[in-house]
């Protein structure tokens, strides 16, 4: 994540997954979809299977109960990867964060 500094802003970095978080000096806070992550380990686009993001993975969970046991395990484990990986973007907004308030 970077940190820039912006004249309205107390806080203004990169987040994993497109997104910036903005903290405003009067303290409300907004994330916007801007930029692409510098980080390539939180690239959704790389996962194998057929889970990319939240959107498929509230499709296709619902779906698992219907499907052949291989395409259920298959289903399963690219749930898995995409949620470790976002699991995994989330705790670095939190390191991040925490590095900042401190």
């Amino acid at each position: 994540m970077k940190r820039l500094s912006k004249s309205r802003y107390t806080a203004f970095c990169q987040c994993p997954k497109n997104l910036w978080l903005k903290v405003y000096k009067s303290e409300e806070a907004t994330v916007d979809e801007t930029l692409q992550p510098d980080d390539p380990e939180l690239d959704y686009t790389n996962l194998d299977g057929s889970v990319h993001n939240g959107g498929e993975a509230m499709t296709i969970y619902p779906q698992i109960a219907t499907m052949s046991p291989a395409d259920a395990d298959y289903a399963r484990q690219s749930l898995l990867k995409y949620c470790c990986l976002d699991t995994l973007a989330m705790v670095k907004v939190w390191e991040k964060l925490k590095e900042m308030a401190e």
